[in-house]
């Protein structure tokens, strides 16, 4: 990845993980973790854990993206669609993090429901992503 998408990415996680820290406090003991259709939650974590589950997630996903380059059969070059590439990366991470960051505002609060955004941030997820994929071949 080029040096600008890398701090783009790492500022985004960084940002979550720090913004974990500030608002640690206030979080609920057990921390919600995964929510049903509704929007509601239904699964708990102990705060340590889950707390810092989608940060720990952002990372695997970036170490993942770069990897999967370096593993790729030897005729499969990205030289083409690197740039593509590399604007998926962000936004995927970018998802993350705003997941992450409204989880921890709405749990700091004492409600957490992502039901309201939550349709329409995974379409753009998938619009921006539908429209690099043309790109990549």
């Amino acid at each position: 990845m080029t040096r600008k998408y890398t701090i783009l990415s790492w500022g985004l996680i960084l940002t979550g993980i720090v913004a974990t820290f500030v608002l640690y406090d206030r979080l609920p003991d057990p921390y919600p973790t995964h929510f049903g259709l509704d929007g509601t939650a239904d699964r708990y974590e102990p705060l340590p854990w889950g707390a810092f589950i989608l940060p720990t997630v952002s990372v695997f996903v970036w170490v993942l993206f770069q990897v999967l380059p370096k593993i790729s059969p030897r005729g499969f070059r990205m030289d083409d669609f690197l740039d593509a590439y590399q604007v998926i990366v962000l936004t995927v991470i970018a998802f993350l993090t705003i997941v992450h960051l409204d989880m921890l505002w709405q749990a700091s609060r004492g409600s957490v429901t992502i039901g309201r955004w939550m349709p329409i941030g995974i379409g753009a997820l998938f619009c921006v992503i539908g429209n690099l994929l043309n790109k990549t071949t």
